[in-house]
């Protein structure tokens, strides 16, 4: 029961991992989601960056990211009920799970706006 809310997050944590036997990594597949509101142009937009060599490179890397950070969070909160007590748990399992979700969210943003910038600077460089 203890780490129950945990499995969610393992789980999607193996999803990004496992999702690396297909064409795109699962975080390009997010991230086309919230980038381009169902609008076709941009869709197909969001589609024409897989032929970048650096933005490939930025999905893959920010999935495997997030597949090792929840992963580790499982594993962590399946520490925690083994070695501390329930009430224990209790207090220090939100914290830590909330921690590493906006320890993600931040990195992701961040490394994506740099990604982006250099993007578009090498586009700008090529003319």
């Amino acid at each position: 029961m203890l780490i129950r809310e945990s499995f969610v997050t393992g789980a999607l944590g193996i999803v990004c991992l496992v999702s690396f036997l297909f064409p795109r990594p699962l975080l390009f597949y997010i991230g086309r989601e919230f980038s381009t509101g169902n609008d076709p142009t941009r869709i197909a937009a969001f589609n024409d960056l897989w032929r970048s060599a650096g933005a490939r490179y930025a999905f893959r890397l920010m999935t495997v990211v997030w597949g090792i950070g929840w992963v580790s969070e499982f594993l962590l909160r399946v520490l925690l009920v083994l070695t501390l007590t329930v009430g224990q748990v209790l207090i220090v399992s939100p914290i830590i799970l909330q921690g590493i979700t906006a320890a993600l969210i931040v990195w992701t943003i961040s490394y994506a706006r740099a990604a982006r910038r250099r993007g578009e600077e090498l586009r700008r460089a090529a003319g």
